[in-house]
């Protein structure tokens, strides 16, 4: 009987020596699961943004594993905890390769959100034999970043439109209307827009500031303001809009700024439009003819009201003298006048002094002593003070022809 329990004892032993040489077989030929763990950003809004976990999990060995116990953590860059998931887990068969995936949803509260830090814990147990499991630790970190959606963000879509609508002392009345639409489905605040006026070489005639107000996702806004331009612009056919501001945009509960910049351009408006619009205008040529021992001497004027609110010039007017006999005219002399300022509601009156001779002005190829009409023009161009932009005038005035009746200067 002895003998028998020493046999079945050393029987037991040799037995649990070949079970422990098996595990620790095992244990040592034990490869680790190769582990892929993608963390993705599948939906981002203004309040919240939605994190998916796809852990894939291949285990190389001939024996199942289990997988439990794993928790993502997601932190800023500053270990600032921002929440966490749970990730469900099971058991992975010999030689098999299983997908683990979990979602949920974190708010920034004004963190720092370009970098997130995910850290991945849990535990893989190794059953052997049905009987013993190891387990063993496991811990990933995973960056996911959101610099790439900051980067495409889609900014407001600006549509301008510019109205000049009046002329003053100071300048050209300017109204800008600019439709901003939201595209993204986050929420804009637009902080200012600021709009600089500049003429193709560059130079500043006016800006506008705009005070901003909030655009909500998909949705679009009217702003509007308005200002002035310098009559510098007047001389220049376009004119650029360079739109310049600061938009808030709030993304997953963060609040991020964002520059905003456009450049449109506007076409100037012709000046006539805006200097006598609905306005009475007055012109007058008043002439005085005189009999000297030289000849004719007609001292001629040119007078104007100024109806507008702005001081316009006259330049480079011209006097002529012409002799109407049917409707052929004969041109009987001209005399240059001088510049002249032509104040708001007042009236100028410029003269000159043209001398004709006799004969030139009693001889006719039709075999008439006397024309029809002695006929005036003046020429010239009338500019706002201080720019280069003009429009150009012609005025007539026909005179009775009879010299020896006294005409006096008005």
């Amino acid at each position: 009987m002895k003998k028998l329990l020493k046999i079945i004892l050393v029987a037991l032993i040799i037995i649990n020596l070949i079970f422990m040489s098996l595990i620790f077989y095992d244990f040592q030929f034990f490869v680790s699961p190769e582990t892929i763990v993608m963390v993705d950003i599948i939906d981002i809004n203004s309040k919240e943004l939605i994190l998916q976990t796809k852990m894939q999990i291949s285990n190389p060995n001939n024996f199942d594993i289990s997988v439990r116990d794993f928790k993502l953590i997601s932190k800023t860059i500053d270990n600032i905890e921002l929440g966490e998931m749970f990730i469900e887990g099971g058991l992975i068969e010999g030689e098999k390769t299983k997908t683990f995936i979990s979602e949920n949803k974190f708010s920034l509260y004004n963190q720092s959100f370009k970098i997130l830090k995910n850290e991945i814990t849990g535990i893989i147990g190794i059953k052997i034999l049905g009987l013993i499991q190891k387990t063993i630790p496991v811990k990933i970190v995973v960056f996911t970043s959101l610099e790439r959606i900051l980067d495409n963000l889609d900014i407001p879509i600006f549509n301008i439109e510019t109205f000049f609508d009046n002329i003053y002392y100071n300048g050209l009345n300017f109204s800008a209307s600019i439709n901003v639409y939201n595209p993204t489905d986050f929420e804009y605040t637009i902080e200012n827009l600021n709009l600089k006026l500049k003429t193709e070489e560059n130079i500043d005639v006016g800006n506008i500031t705009i005070f901003g107000d909030t655009i909500y996702p998909k949705s679009s806004l009217n702003f509007s303001s308005k200002g002035s331009v310098s009559f510098n612009a007047l001389d220049t056919k376009i004119l650029y809009v360079n739109i310049n501001g600061i938009a808030g945009v709030k993304i997953a509960g963060l609040y991020q700024k964002i520059n905003l910049s456009t450049v449109t351009t506007v076409k100037i408006p012709n000046i006539q439009e805006f200097i006598f619009q609905n306005q009475t205008i007055d012109f007058y040529i008043p002439v005085q003819i005189k009999l000297t021992l030289k000849g004719i001497l007609i001292n001629l004027g040119f007078k104007f009201f100024n109806p507008s609110s702005i001081p316009l010039l006259a330049n480079n007017l011209v006097c002529y003298l012409y002799r109407l006999d049917g409707d052929k005219l004969t041109l009987l002399g001209e005399k240059s006048m001088d510049a002249c300022e032509l104040y708001p509601n007042n009236t100028v009156c410029v003269k000159t002094q043209v001398i004709i001779k006799y004969i030139k002005y009693f001889t006719s190829i039709v075999g008439k002593i006397l024309p029809d009409w002695l006929v005036i023009k003046v020429r010239g161009d009338f500019s706002i003070a201080g720019t280069r932009q003009a429009f150009p005038i012609t005025l007539n005035a026909y005179i009775d022809p009879n010299i020896f009746i006294p005409k006096e200067l008005i």
